[in-house]
């Protein structure tokens, strides 16, 4: 077992919850609560949409989560070194989009640059 991949995996399950459970009580709020026009056809639907898809994200995280913890027991297998790269290249993206997207306000960006280099750190 490979500890750092072991501790990406921790790191992308926590990532997933803050997701929810931030998104529900700062984000998901505020948007339900905007008093749009109707003719700009916002109803209860594209809000329950809305949730579904902001919680859909988490369950993703949770099973990039479940595919890194496969290759913490499996780290010199050579698919699980390239399934590890292709996670890891995912998280160093999602992070430099997000530090650039916030303009470094917030720190989801940083939390995946340090599952990225767990990971990296974990296969090599």
């Amino acid at each position: 077992m490979n500890k750092y991949l072991l501790i990406a995996a921790i790191l992308t399950f926590i990532a997933g919850l803050t997701h929810s459970l931030m998104g529900e009580r700062f984000f998901l709020v505020r948007l339900f609560k905007a008093d749009y026009p109707e003719a700009l056809g916002i109803d209860e639907s594209i809000n329950q949409t809305t949730r579904m898809a902001w919680h859909l994200t988490t369950l993703a995280l949770w099973c990039i989560a479940i595919l890194i913890g496969v290759v913490a027991f499996h780290p010199g297998d050579a698919l699980a070194g390239w399934i590890g790269n292709v996670i890891a290249g995912f998280f160093t993206i999602s992070g430099i989009i997000s530090i650039i997207g916030s303009h470094g306000r917030q720190f989801l960006g940083l939390g995946f640059l340090l599952i990225a280099f767990f990971i990296w750190f974990g296969i090599s």
